[in-house]
């Protein structure tokens, strides 16, 4: 029987879109609408956090692996010699070396810049974990469980921007917004919301209309589905191109929900979800088991972040239109 050969797990290119952090981040500085602000800010810091913790990994390894090379060079200068790892000589256990070690981590440390920190944690921490990946098992089980919990943490972010997004938009935006939503949900009565609910229902709809229709289920936004209807309701045209351009936010809620849902497998639903995906489309089979790598995680972090801030300018260029570009008069 042939060996079985490692999977790629694609680690390098999961910890990859520094960049593209730094340009939404960025964006979201320049959203002029107040009642937006903090939702956007949020969205952006529930997605940072996401790519801090896809790299912790990375950044442990080479921190251990940078740390064992200076404590081995301290030994040297202290000692003339190197001794075998964890026996009685150990330079841990020698209070020269470790004065000394001190000194010179503290010296390199401070001449790092961000590109030479990125470059370490290429070097020693991505190929250490590379390594591991491929001669440990446990590693691999690790490695599948942050790959899940990154698509899990970029959908709960999109899902958590979208109602709290069209709520500050509905409640503080024009009022074409607010009549498109109460036309849409003309007929859904009070007398149709279970007693439960009527009793737990909190936000007083004359300061919080948009918040009280989600409070008693009248507008949802459990699925994208539901989602892409109420921003197209109150949005129109302009919020169906978004959810038409961005087919990836489809496969993100795929993904999460086979992954919560079904252990991670194909199912029914899943196929169906996954039919808006041109690339994705009938390439999935009922029963099978879902396989993830960086690549592909961060395939589904794009999507949250696109699909999310096109949402949010759009919101922002209604509540606060650009003013137009003045017309510079030559000197004369």
């Amino acid at each position: 029987m042939e060996p079985t050969v490692p999977r790629d797990y694609k680690y390098f290119q999961l910890i990859q879109g520094k960049s593209k952090m730094k340009a939404l981040l960025d964006a979201i500085k320049a959203v002029r609408s107040e009642p937006l602000k903090p939702v956007a800010i949020a969205f952006g810091a529930n997605l940072d956090r996401l790519k801090n913790l896809a790299v912790t990994g990375a950044e442990i390894a080479h921190q251990s692996r940078r740390d064992a090379a200076w404590l081995f060079y301290a030994e040297y200068l202290v000692n003339g010699k190197i001794v075998k790892p964890f026996s009685g000589e150990s330079p841990a256990n020698n209070k020269a070396v470790l004065e000394k070690f001190d000194d010179l981590l503290k010296s390199f440390v401070t001449g790092l810049d961000d590109n030479k920190v990125g470059l370490l944690i290429e070097r020693l921490g991505v190929s250490m974990i590379e390594t591991m990946l491929k001669a440990t098992p446990g590693m691999t089980k690790s490695m599948e469980a942050l790959l899940s919990s990154m698509v899990i943490g970029y959908w709960a972010a999109f899902e958590a921007l979208a109602p709290d997004l069209w709520k500050a938009a509905v409640n503080n935006g024009p009022p074409e917004l607010a009549q498109r939503v109460q036309i849409a949900t003309q007929g859904k009565s009070d007398s149709k919301i279970a007693e439960h609910v009527k009793e737990n229902v909190r936000l007083d709809p004359r300061k919080d209309w948009a918040g009280s229709l989600i409070e008693v289920s009248t507008v949802s936004f459990r699925t994208l589905d539901r989602i892409a209807r109420w921003y197209s309701v109150t949005f129109e045209g302009r919020a169906r191109q978004i959810f038409k351009d961005n087919q990836d936010i489809y496969a993100l809620a795929a993904y999460r929900n086979a992954l919560i849902h079904s252990s991670e497998r194909v199912d029914k639903d899943f196929i169906k979800q996954i039919e808006a995906v041109d690339d994705l489309r009938g390439k999935f089979t009922e029963g099978e088991t879902l396989e993830l790598d960086g690549a592909f995680v961060q395939r589904l972090r794009e999507a949250a972040m696109s699909t999310g801030l096109k949402l949010i300018q759009l919101a922002d260029d209604i509540l606060s239109p650009a003013a137009p570009p003045t017309d510079v008069v030559p000197a004369s």
